[in-house]
């Protein structure tokens, strides 16, 4: 089995690497709040394949655009406090799946640890997502996340506010990764 990651941004996929991607995600995306995913042109998605098929995804939304999609859309009725806004320079992550054959063989951690990479690489601060049930809690956890804010969601579940930071924030704070 040869493992390959492949980053690339969303509007970039063709209609057939679109269809492919979504119904990877609604196959296997255990916390789905409807049909609507939420890919923006401006998702980056990283990727998991083993040869030709996928095995595992996450997405990347700048927080310049997630700022936008909280606070002014009239259709998502969305608490901003459930997300962690230190700055700009900094993205959310989202939409983290495994394969239901792959799960429990560290496939979640290296997507994580490929997220890490890329904000590194682009010289951002942090990554924040939202854990949506205790074994991604765990798994964000096990990837050196911190807990910012634990809420209730739309179907009375709790779910949680983490944060990495790879970056220097303040001169007197250094966040380890």
């Amino acid at each position: 089995m040869i493992i390959k990651n492949f980053i690339s941004l969303y509007k970039n996929f063709t209609n057939n690497q679109k269809k492919v991607f979504n119904n990877f995600i609604k196959d296997n995306f255990s916390f789905l709040h409807s049909n609507n995913i939420g890919l923006e042109d401006g998702t980056i998605i990283i990727s998991l394949f083993d040869d030709n098929k996928i095995i595992g995804c996450v997405c990347l939304l700048n927080n310049k655009i997630i700022k936008n999609i909280v606070y002014e859309s009239d259709i998502n009725n969305i608490d901003a406090s459930c997300f962690d806004f230190t700055s700009d320079n900094g993205v959310f992550l989202y939409n983290l799946c495994v394969g239901k054959q792959y799960r429990n063989k560290g496939y979640g951690s290296q997507l994580i640890e490929h997220c890490v990479d890329f904000v590194k690489k682009y010289k951002l601060d942090y990554i924040h997502c939202h854990a949506d049930n205790k074994i991604s809690k765990s798994l964000f956890e096990k990837n050196k996340f911190i807990e910012n804010k634990e809420f209730g969601t739309s179907n009375d579940n709790l779910a949680w506010s983490m944060s990495k930071y790879v970056q220097k924030l303040d001169k007197n704070i250094f966040y380890i990764l």
